[in-house]
């Protein structure tokens, strides 16, 4: 193809007069070359990833483009070259990841679409903390797979799956990236981040130091209306001030011998102290009469520490392919709040409550994989040991004290076999999952909470392509197990009418997972069909015999919910490589009923979503970004969603090879922070009508100096864990 094309181009600068015949032979050979071009794509297209890849043939004054989109089905996921594409000019991960199909990027959090927040993977690396889509720069980005339907190999609770496959720069000695941002959101607020590492030779140790600090406000509108043997409604106006900070440092090596064996540690701290003042203003009426007004004031402070090891090995075994890691994890936190309220028919109070908890972890994992007929087998194991202590005390003794503890252990083995039949490629895995559970209420264990069970959880995926198009069916099942935190049988007071709580007789919720997607040229559709038995929920009930008092917590729905999602994407290649739209039109919807003052509600009213990306290059290095976001009306779970939408734009500027420029501009008329949505329950409802302020302006310097990514490999262990903890 090459060749054919350095003929005609040189023909073309030779001959300045062409008679009617030589023009006819060019049309004919030019033709040829655009039919080769198709056809080397079509056989090829399974194993090249290109971005929009441009071939420009002058014939005289005729020119002839040909583009390739950017994204391609490829193995169990959605694949999209980023490197030689306009995505690589964006700035970092965080920002590539919006321009995705099917995934989006809200004011910093990244979801993909019917699956929620996705596990992240970069270089095979679990993703520990969501700063790190900040600290890679996207022009150092190859390619990024979305897996929409993940396969045995991954926790059975893991429902998407996203990896980042970066540069890995063969330079040597010191390397440096530093980054500066600050903005106004609210309150001014600053950002600093420093990456270094030094290689030699196979030996690249790496070191990360960050700082944030932030302050923001919020207010917002509820009303609670519960229907017992009388009626009550509270009516409650909440204001909101919070101020947090971000102590982070991170410090490891990685070693690669000559016959390309590699290992690897590294150790990470982080400190998060934050505090929250709040004023509420509530009036009670009983039966439309008042019951009292109050005025409540309170204070949190809160303190989070993280220490983090995280080992790996990765090489080859005879013919088998090793992957090993290990992670060792520590966590603390401690909650202290101060309640004063003064209320109109009762004693004015003051309540203080106090939460310390504290969670281990020690997790592996290993994986093998080895050649088999057309394709690969994979096998795999993973053991959890985690333990999560929480201590809880009132003085006033409004609440009940506790002191809880859950131990769990989880034994994980998996098979999976991917095998290529022509161009059909299919993937069959089994996953089983052993999991252990004790529950200690006071050092005595609560048999009724405690619970010991085996599952296993198939998957099947199979890929076939054609022509311009290909055709992606997977089918998994899946599970949601509780966060500890919902686990926890502590009682949180949140104002006189109104408690929280955990629950410790929740069950795991299981999924039944069918995903379609279907791409056509430029053109990605996605759909998903949900089953879901056992599913978590939050639902109030009276807290005791004072029936105007709610309580909230977590249960498992009485009946079963089928959820489906739809989404068409369309990214034109056609307007060249300084103009790349992204427009995407989604439906999310669920058949699901609930019990709700002593009839039967649906939940199935859909909620639409519209997202519009825009990317502009301009001369001398310039990059501007448009995206609009819409959500519609709808229901999901038993909460009804009100409207929200936003604007979002941003500009960049490079100078030379070290320094980066960007200003961004979120929410442009802040519209996302004003929502509503409303929470049914058996006898009770509960309304929050939210004004917070999402617009931010925000200004950040980069300087890269001899930057080269660390060759770290390692994937984290007890990933899923990490996140209950």
């Amino acid at each position: 193809m090459d060749l054919i094309n350095g003929t005609i181009l040189m023909s073309s600068a030779l001959s300045l007069k062409i008679n009617m015949k030589k023009k006819l032979t060019f049309i004919l050979l030019l033709i040829f070359q655009m039919q080769t071009t198709q056809l080397l794509g079509q056989v090829h297209s399974q194993d090249i990833d290109k971005s929009i890849i441009q071939d420009t043939i002058t014939l005289r004054e005729v020119v002839v483009k040909n583009s390739r989109p950017i994204s391609q089905l490829k193995d169990d996921g959605i694949v999209t070259t980023i490197k030689g594409s306009i995505l690589e000019n964006l700035g970092s991960a965080r920002d590539v990841l919006g321009y995705l199909p099917g995934v989006t990027n809200m004011n910093g959090s990244v979801e993909v679409f019917g699956k929620g927040a996705p596990m992240i993977y970069i270089n095979g690396r679990k993703m520990r903390d969501g700063n790190e889509l900040d600290q890679i720069r996207s022009d150092k980005i190859k390619e990024i797979k979305v897996i929409n339907n993940p396969g045995s190999r991954y926790d059975a609770s893991v429902n998407a799956v996203i990896r980042i496959y970066t540069e890995r720069d063969a330079g040597e000695g010191f390397s440096l990236d530093a980054k500066t941002a600050t903005g106004f959101h609210d309150y001014w607020y600053g950002k600093e981040n420093i990456y270094g590492n030094y290689r030699t030779n196979g030996l690249d140790v790496f070191g990360m130091l960050e700082y944030d600090r932030s302050k923001a406000k919020a207010s917002s509108s509820n009303i609670q209306e519960a229907w017992t043997k009388s009626y009550y409604m509270t009516d409650i106006a909440l204001n909101q001030k919070n101020n947090s900070r971000l102590y982070q440092g991170q410090l490891g090596f990685d070693y690669t011998t000559a016959e390309m064996q590699s290992f690897g540690l590294y150790y990470k701290y982080s400190r998060t102290p934050s505090t929250v003042m709040s004023s509420l203003n509530s009036s009670t009426f009983l039966n439309d009469s008042v019951l009292e007004n109050s005025i409540m004031q309170q204070y949190y402070g809160n303190k989070n520490y993280e220490h983090l090891v995280d080992g790996y090995y990765s090489g080859n075994i005879e013919k088998w392919t090793l992957d090993a890691t290990f992670d060792l994890l520590w966590k603390n936190t401690r909650n202290d709040r101060t309640t004063v309220e003064d209320n109109t028919i009762n004693v004015d109070r003051d309540i203080a409550t106090y939460d310390k908890s504290s969670g281990r972890m020690i997790a592996a994992e290993v994986h093998l994989s080895h050649h088999l007929f057309k394709g690969n087998i994979n096998l795999g194991m993973e053991f959890v040991d985690s333990k999560r202590s929480d201590d809880f005390k009132n003085p006033q003794e409004l609440l009940v004290s506790s002191n809880n503890d859950i131990n769990e252990t989880t034994t994980a083995f998996y098979a999976e076999l991917l095998q290529n039949f022509g161009k059909v490629s299919t993937r069959l895995g089994l996953r089983y999952e052993y999991v252990n559970s004790r529950y200690y209420d006071n050092g005595s264990k609560e048999d009724e909470q405690s619970r010991n069970y085996g599952k296993f959880f198939p998957s099947l995926l199979v890929t076939v392509p054609f022509k311009v198009s290909a055709l992606q069916l997977s089918y998994s099942r899946k599970y949601k197990r509780p966060l500890y935190s919902q686990l926890n049988s502590t009682v949180y007071y949140e104002n006189r009418y109104f408690y929280e709580s955990g629950n410790p007789y929740l069950q795991p919720s299981f999924i039944d997972a069918i995903s379609l997607v279907f791409k056509y040229r430029w053109l990605i559709a996605i759909a998903n069909y949900n089953h879901i038995k056992d599913r978590i929920i939050s639902l109030s009930a009276p807290y005791s015999e004072d029936e105007s008092i709610m309580l909230m917590k977590k249960v498992n729905s009485p009946s079963d919910a089928n959820e489906w999602q739809v989404m068409l994407q369309a990214q034109p290649t056609v307007f060249g490589r300084n103009y790349f739209p992204s427009l995407s039109v989604g439906l999310m919807g669920q058949f699901y009923k609930l019990d709700y003052c002593d009839r039967i509600k649906k939940f199935n009213n859909p909620i639409p979503t519209i997202r519009f990306n825009n990317i502009i290059r301009l001369p001398n290095n310039y990059m501007l970004t448009s995206n609009l976001s819409w959500r519609g009306k709808g229901e999901s779970e038993n909460i009804s969603l009100g409207q929200t939408w936003q604007i979002d734009l941003a500009a960049t500027k490079t100078f030379g090879k070290h320094w980066e420029v960007r200003a961004v501009l979120n929410d442009v008329f802040n519209t996302s922070g004003n929502t509503d949505f409303s929470i049914y329950s058996d006898n009770s409802l509960f309304y929050t009508n939210r004004d917070i302020n999402a617009r931010l302006v925000e200004f950040s310097i980069r300087y890269k100096l001899n930057i080269s990514k660390s060759k770290y490999k390692g994937k984290g262990a007890g990933n899923t864990e990490k996140l209950r903890l």
